[in-house]
């Protein structure tokens, strides 16, 4: 049988592979059920990475819960689909709705992982990506555990990608970056 590692390898893609296995394998050396947050839901591009899963595989190996919000009913009802049949419908909950009005009334506990992967990056809207997903960042931290990681995708560009303003928001508030490649993995211990 598999493990969890080994899921998230194989779901991941090769451009995730690594950032998600090692997200993964912090979230579970925690040791406790978790809470994990994403941004922006399977929109039915495995290719992709197949994070929506990931998170609720997670949720099942810690006992704890998933949330995922997108803004897209189409990716919303994807998700929906794709976690039920795989069994993991009652360990992930998907919210229809803005990200960011999600994230600025949270009432579901302190969060362990965020994965922010909102508002697709375009070279043709870089200003938009950045400061969306920094908005993000600005709500969710102050949910964040003491012990958590943030996950932040498409930033393999020369401008940050998404992750353009957010990564330095994220260092000023004292959490360290672990890995940098298509994503950016931080952690606070």
């Amino acid at each position: 049988m598999n493990s969890i590692l080994d899921n998230v390898r194989e779901l991941a893609g090769p451009q995730r592979c690594s950032t998600f296995t090692a997200f993964a394998q912090f979230g579970v050396n925690l040791h406790k059920p978790l809470v994990l947050v994403e941004t922006g839901c399977y929109r039915g591009c495995d290719y992709d990475g197949l994070s929506t899963v990931i998170l609720a595989m997670l949720a099942k190996e810690t006992g704890g819960h998933a949330y995922s919000v997108d803004i897209d009913a189409r990716h919303v009802d994807m998700a929906k689909t794709l976690i039920a049949e795989k069994s993991l419908a009652d360990l992930i909950t998907v919210l229809r709705g803005d990200s960011l009005d999600v994230l600025r009334s949270w009432e579901f506990g302190k969060i362990d992982l965020a994965y922010l992967d909102s508002f697709d990056y375009s070279p043709m809207c870089v200003d938009a990506c950045q400061n969306h997903q920094l908005r993000e960042a600005t709500l969710i931290e102050p949910h964040m555990a003491n012990k958590s990681a943030f996950l932040l995708d498409d930033c393999h560009v020369s401008d940050g990608g998404k992750a353009g303003l957010s990564a330095p928001f994220i260092v000023r508030l004292g959490w360290t970056e672990t890995m940098t490649q298509y994503q950016r993995l931080f952690v606070r211990t």
